[in-house]
């Protein structure tokens, strides 16, 4: 919780902050974690070796969304860019006034363009 509050802009701050989040957040935190953190070390480690696919190779339609004020340092610092130019049939989707806490101010929209 540490780290994110500390690498967070102020409009996600804002998000994570509440009163009726952080009490929820933090105890999502406590069960992500209760078994150690072997898990997200694990997943971290595998994000950052070789997919064993090109980008370039992903037929299936994909979507990006990116807060453009998102200031984590574990979060894509193009903010989706490289991604978006190597994905063939990828659309991207740029919210200005964002953060990182987008999965949360932005539930509603990205899930109805799932559904579409």
């Amino acid at each position: 919780m540490d780290f994110i509050l500390k690498h967070s802009a102020d409009v996600d701050l804002a998000i994570y902050q509440s009163i009726d989040f952080l009490p929820v957040y933090q105890e999502c935190m406590v069960e992500a974690f209760k078994q150690g953190n072997d898990g997200y070390t694990q997943d971290l480690l595998i994000t950052m070796q070789p997919w064993g696919f090109s980008p370039e190779d992903i037929k299936t339609p994909t979507t990006l969304w990116y807060g453009m004020k998102d200031m984590s340092t574990v979060h894509s610092p193009d903010f989706g860019d490289l991604l978006f130019q190597r994905i063939p049939n990828a659309e991207r989707h740029l919210w200005p006034e964002e953060g990182g806490s987008l999965l949360w101010t932005k539930t509603e929209e990205i899930l109805l363009e799932l559904a579409n």
